[in-house]
């Protein structure tokens, strides 16, 4: 498990140049995946910073309660 961190940590931060790479096809598409998820999920989380502030510093509307 510590090396799949290891490798992930690594992939994300250097955009795969690095001394751990994958070797099969298989490897490759889940390396490529991995790195697509993570860009989109970090896009995502910093978009929103403004919108997550204000509901976690607020809570949620009164109005909208069932």
């Amino acid at each position: 498990m510590l090396g799949f961190l290891c490798f992930s940590l690594k992939k994300f931060a250097t955009a795969g140049v690095g001394e751990v790479h994958p070797v099969t096809t298989a490897a490759r598409v889940c390396a490529v995946g991995e790195m697509a998820v993570a860009y989109f999920t970090t896009v995502l989380v910093i978009a929103n910073v403004g919108c997550l502030q204000t509901v976690l510093t607020r809570g949620p509307d009164p109005e909208t309660r069932g």
